[in-house]
């Protein structure tokens, strides 16, 4: 279990909407599962995870010479803290 395989978290708009009821979005390796991902956030930010909702995100096509190929596929993460921890979003993750 490294950090490593959190791969960044996601910033778009949705998302940032969702900072105010403590809902953090990351992108991460689709071989974890939600105890892991809970471990590696708590462990990591030191911040206690109410929950961890996942989804998989659906590959994007790409345009190749003899055939198509497509990008890895990653699992995007929903953390959801308890009241009062957060986690410094910067670009040092």
């Amino acid at each position: 279990m490294n950090l490593s395989q959190i791969r960044y978290p996601v910033a778009t708009r949705s998302t940032a909407n969702s900072l105010e009821w403590r809902r953090y979005t990351f992108d991460v390796a689709p071989n974890l599962t939600k105890p892991e991902i809970r471990r590696m956030i708590e462990k990591s930010f030191d911040v206690q995870v109410i929950s961890v909702n996942t989804h998989l995100r659906p590959r994007k096509r790409r345009g190749m010479a003899r055939g198509g190929g497509s990008c890895p596929q990653w699992k995007r993460a929903i953390v959801t803290l308890q009241e009062g921890d957060r986690i410094p979003l910067t670009a040092d993750l």
